[in-house]
């Protein structure tokens, strides 16, 4: 993953790359010690803030760029084979980065449900950076509850988890470490005019025709 540092300092064209994984216990990656400086607080409206400390997220109009490619890993099949498993011929889904966050020792958050708008699902990655508590909350829009208690950031196989766009979650307070993840809000699309709301791949026109005229 690499990252530029926040803009106030003067080094403002370097980047920070972070290997993983990471254990801040052991040993703080100096890198990752810029990254929590380049992160500001969650703001108090919209989130309940029940912990000791505030969790924090990463500007978004910072740049970061992530060796991390949903496209490249199976992630997308399984959440359309489990929480789409009726999704009919001629759509697909896609992702979209949402934000990095970070929570560190005493640190929590509740997030509130929020428009689905043209978001189905969310994907949370969690990152190889180790971590004890944080455990992830998810409550469905009938008031089911899951918990999902992860492995703490250890080594392994990619952890993430995905719930629908009608569920709201909550991330426990950290007690150990540092819990960081990345968000990816997952949208459905459609070939040509399959659906409610179609989405063609191309939109014909007057000019469109006129040019391919000459071709065909």
């Amino acid at each position: 993953m690499y990252w530029p540092v926040q803009p106030r300092l003067p080094q403002s064209g370097i980047t920070h790359s972070l290997d993983f994984p990471i254990d801040v216990d052991y040993d703080m990656s100096p890198s990752l010690d810029m990254l929590i400086g380049a992160c500001r607080p969650h703001s108090v409206s919209g989130l309940e803030d029940f912990s000791e400390h505030e969790s924090l997220f990463y500007p978004p109009h910072l740049p970061l760029t992530t060796t991390l490619e949903i496209a490249n890993h199976p992630i997308l099949e399984a959440v359309r084979n489990t929480l789409f498993p009726t999704l009919p011929t001629g759509h697909y889904l896609m992702t979209i980065r949402d934000k990095l966050q970070i929570w560190l020792k005493g640190s929590g958050m509740r997030a509130p449900l929020k428009p689905a708008e043209t978001r189905v699902a969310t994907i949370l990655v969690t990152l190889p950076v180790r971590f004890r508590g944080g455990d992830l909350v998810v409550r469905s829009a009938d008031g089911n509850e899951e918990k999902y208690h992860g492995r703490g950031g250890k080594v392994g196989d990619m952890e993430w988890t995905a719930f629908m766009a009608d569920c709201d979650h909550e991330i426990e307070p950290v007690t150990k470490g540092c819990r960081v993840t990345i968000s990816y809000a997952v949208h459905l699309k459609s070939f040509g005019p399959a659906g409610a709301q179609p989405d063609p791949l191309i939109h014909p026109s007057d000019r469109f025709l006129d040019l391919l005229s000459p071709v065909l």
